[in-house]
């Protein structure tokens, strides 16, 4: 993180007494968490509730000086929504020129979004879908935040914690957060940071965040950095004009369709190419977008609502080859019927899958309908599920579709025999069984023909 000014420290102690200015009560200082370059994080007991306490180092105070009224702000406004861990109190110490914040605690089955690029065995692998699901998350919070006028100015990875095994996230460092227009006191990350931070040519605003967005996101689904083809093949520590050169001055796409000067390696990022090959063509194009136009062009940039389409169709075409599981989504614009694995070459049926409108949702255990999927004119939103598929309970091979509403769905099979989902009840997903939801009417393919169904 590049902030503009330098590092400092500036402990509290156990057993400190801190005061909250506007609840007017005293908080204790607990055990520290962390800490960083702008201050420390500890857990402070609040009348018998836990809290976390950021506090900032004495030359922040002093360097920073829009950081107090920046924190005031967002105590006085509140989160764009609950994934924000936001400022809900200004926190003193008597006889102490520093402040700080309380703000919630992360829970401790949250994990760093970082850690899964680290290396075995605090990796955390985390399948597609989750990912898709993070992203889509990440991109509906900054949707929110960017409405406001408000700009993040440092999306990385350090700014994220994840649940591990849905995708959810939450959002730290809102101390970030600043008016668009204004200057904070952070400049970005490197490799997350717009090309034209980099050449110091502007300051944080809400396109910079769709230009650290976009990265983050190839990160997540890629595992790469979207700039660092043969151009950086050596690897090793890099000189300050081979940085500006990258991922400033003169930065190239590594599945820049128009230039291979910065191509990917045969032997080095063959998993990165097999991923890419497997995305659906309509991600790529965003991602092509990101890092052509959009590195120059920060209008050119893909927006929020773009990527939650894009990451909510990820979401529910994720399937697997059946021979190496490497994961391949579902492609609604691809012609094959039988898409070849990219790293194994098996060919890949289609699986069981349910078509409602324009959406394509493969059937797999666990995976949830939701109310843009059954109401045409619903937004995209991955919030209230309208739907599950469950595994039988002492088959696995056997799925249904449940009734997650209040209502009754009506339905035929194949040959045309009527069904009717009660709320709580279970319809065998077969082929040809066609459901009416109310709005919409999905149809399924590619199930056991033979099978009867049953509600």
């Amino acid at each position: 993180m590049l902030r503009l000014f330098g590092a400092g420290s500036g402990d509290l102690s156990l057993g400190q007494e801190c005061r909250l200015r506007n609840a007017g009560t005293v908080g204790i200082v607990g055990r520290k968490l962390g800490a960083g370059g702008q201050g420390a994080v500890y857990i402070v007991d609040v009348g018998g509730r836990e809290l976390a306490l950021k506090w900032y180092h004495p030359h922040v105070v002093d360097i920073d000086t829009t950081l107090r009224s920046r924190i005031e702000r967002l105590v006085q406004e509140g989160p764009p929504d609950n994934r924000f861990l936001f400022p809900f109190d200004l926190v003193t110490v008597e006889g102490r020129r520093e402040f700080g914040y309380v703000m919630p605690v992360v829970s401790s089955d949250r994990r760093p979004f970082r850690d899964i690029l680290a290396p075995a065995p605090k990796r955390l692998d985390l399948g597609l879908e989750a990912r898709a699901t993070a992203c889509y998350e990440i991109a509906d919070s900054f949707q929110q935040l960017h409405t406001r006028g408000l700009c993040y100015q440092d999306i990385n990875f350090g700014s994220f914690f994840i649940d591990p095994i849905r995708g959810g996230i939450l959002i730290c460092d809102a101390d970030n957060i600043t008016v668009e227009g204004l200057q904070g006191g952070v400049l970005g990350t490197p490799k997350f940071m717009a090309p034209e931070i980099v050449r110091r040519e502007t300051i944080p605003s809400s396109r910079t965040d769709l230009y650290s967005m976009a990265v983050l996101f190839f990160y997540a689904l890629f595992q790469w950095h979207p700039l660092e083809g043969m151009r950086d093949a050596a690897g090793g520590q890099k000189t300050p004009d081979e940085v500006m050169r990258l991922y400033g001055r003169d930065p190239l796409f590594i599945f820049d369709p128009r230039s291979s000067d910065n191509a990917p390696v045969p032997g080095a990022h063959d998993w990165v190419v097999a991923r890419w090959k497997a995305m659906p063509a309509s991600l790529r194009d965003l991602f092509t977008r990101s890092f052509t136009d959009g590195l120059w062009n920060p209008d050119a940039r893909v927006v929020e609502t773009e990527w939650r389409a894009a990451m909510a169709r990820l979401r529910d075409a994720v399937t697997h080859c059946p021979t190496c599981t490497f994961e391949i989504p579902l492609d609604m614009s691809a012609s094959e019927a039988q898409p070849r694995c990219p790293v194994c070459a098996t060919a890949v049926p289609r699986p069981t899958r349910m078509t409602l409108g324009r959406y394509l949702v493969a059937m797999q255990a666990d995976r949830r309908l939701f109310a843009h999927h059954v109401e045409p004119t619903a937004p995209i939103a991955m919030r209230d599920s309208v739907a599950a598929v469950d595994k039988h309970p002492t088959d696995e091979s056997i799925l249904g579709l449940r009734n997650l509403t209040q209502a009754p769905w009506r339905g035929r099979t194949s040959g045309g025999q009527p069904v009717t989902i009660v709320p709580g009840r279970t319809v065998r997903i077969i082929d040809g069984l066609g459901i009416d939801f109310g709005r919409r009417e999905g149809v399924v393919a590619g199930a056991d023909p033979s099978a009867r169904s049953a509600a």
